[in-house]
């Protein structure tokens, strides 16, 4: 029996200087750095400050900062905020935009601006607006009825918009007049930071006006707001011995006592002071049927006749939206008007004849003051 060694295979090795392999060992160092790497880079950046977001809102029908002629919705019909599409009526609003574009600066002067509405003046101080063939006599501020007489000139620097309801507004009010309704909305104090507007104008006859409107918050949070309005006006004329000096204040705290509830408190004083005014107006005809020919400058008053007119309005309101999209209203308005006179009142007796200038002859001449007030407050609940 024989036996052959044989000698064992050894297995092959792998060459370690092969040029693969520090390649290889390279990209894998790199992959697991990589991580790390990164981590470290994102760990020393600098943390980035996301731009400030912006959210704002128009509340009900308030149109001031919209830049628009036209409102979204309008409340003066139904007390429901409808659009003017959903609103069963006739229904015009003047944007606050209109306002300042077209320097309407009284409430003559918007209506004027109101196809179907005119608005003689009796006098220089009193004007009394018509639209349909009758006098409008219903007019409403913030949606309660005020007692309105045309020598109270409303100064446009404390309403952002006019609406305003052609014909019967009796979805809401009873009968209504067949003339139309003119609501009056006051501005708010709307903004959580201070902002204002200043407004100066020159014109004819030594018109002079500047307006200074004012808001900012009251407490950091800026859910208590307050906004004041000073308007002063002095102005000359073509008429004889005539001159105007207006002025107006108007202050309001708004506040936000929960997402749902809101309240405000304001005041609003107006005082038109007019130096040589007249009247009435002077004859159109004499009495033989032809025209008169004073001058556009002639004026049947004396140089002593005032008019000085006080309005005073302090006014309190709360608004609540529940849940269900109800929403419930109660304001109070207390409005206070002082009127005192001194003037003559010319009564016309057939025409003056135009030889002689008899016919026109003096019925009163004197001093005669007025004082009325108002107290009102209304609760409102509307549901859509």
């Amino acid at each position: 029996m024989s036996h052959r060694i044989v000698p064992a295979r050894a297995l092959p090795r792998a060459d370690l200087r092969s040029p693969q392999l520090p390649l290889a060992y390279s990209l894998l160092a790199l992959a697991c750095a990589w991580p790390l790497a990164a981590a470290a880079q994102s760990s020393t950046r600098d943390p980035v400050d996301l731009d400030r977001l912006q959210i704002e809102a128009h509340r009900g029908a308030a149109t001031e900062g919209s830049d628009s002629y036209t409102a979204d919705v309008a409340r003066s019909s139904t007390k429901l905020e409808l659009s003017l599409r959903e609103t069963p009526q006739s229904v015009v609003v003047v944007t606050r935009q209109q306002i300042v574009d077209r320097n309407l600066q009284s409430l003559q002067d918007v209506t004027d601006t109101v196809a179907g509405f005119n608005s003689p003046t009796w006098d220089t101080e009193r004007t009394y607006i018509n639209a349909r063939g009758f006098e409008v006599d219903y007019y409403r501020i913030d949606g309660i009825p005020t007692d309105y007489t045309g020598d109270v000139q409303q100064n446009m620097a404390i309403y952002d918009p006019v609406e305003i309801i052609r014909g019967a507004n009796g979805l809401t009010t009873g009968a209504g007049s067949p003339a139309a309704s003119i609501d009056l909305v006051r501005k708010h104090a709307d903004s959580d930071v201070f902002t204002g507007r200043v407004d100066l104008s020159a014109g004819r006859w030594d018109r002079y006006r500047g307006t200074v409107d004012l808001q900012s918050p009251l407490n950091a949070a800026g859910n208590v707001r307050g906004r004041v309005v000073a308007s002063y006006e002095d102005k000359q004329s073509f008429r004889d011995y005539y001159s105007k000096q207006s002025s107006l204040f108007y202050g309001i705290v708004d506040a936000d006592f929960s997402d749902a509830t809101r309240g405000y408190i304001g005041v609003n004083k107006q005082r038109n002071d007019g130096r040589g005014t007249t009247w009435g107006g002077v004859p159109a005809y004499f009495s033989d049927g032809s025209r008169t020919d004073f001058a556009r400058s002639d004026a049947f008053t004396p140089r002593w006749a005032r008019g000085v007119a006080d309005t005073t309005n302090a006014f309190a309101g709360l608004t609540h939206r529940f849940d269900n999209g109800a929403q419930l209203h109660v304001e109070y308005s207390h409005q206070r008007f002082e009127a005192d006179w001194k003037s003559v009142l010319f009564g016309y007796f057939d025409y003056p004849d135009r030889q002689t200038g008899l016919g026109l002859a003096t019925n009163f001449g004197g001093r005669y003051p007025a004082l009325t007030a108002q107290n009102s407050w209304m609760p409102t609940s509307a549901c859509r």
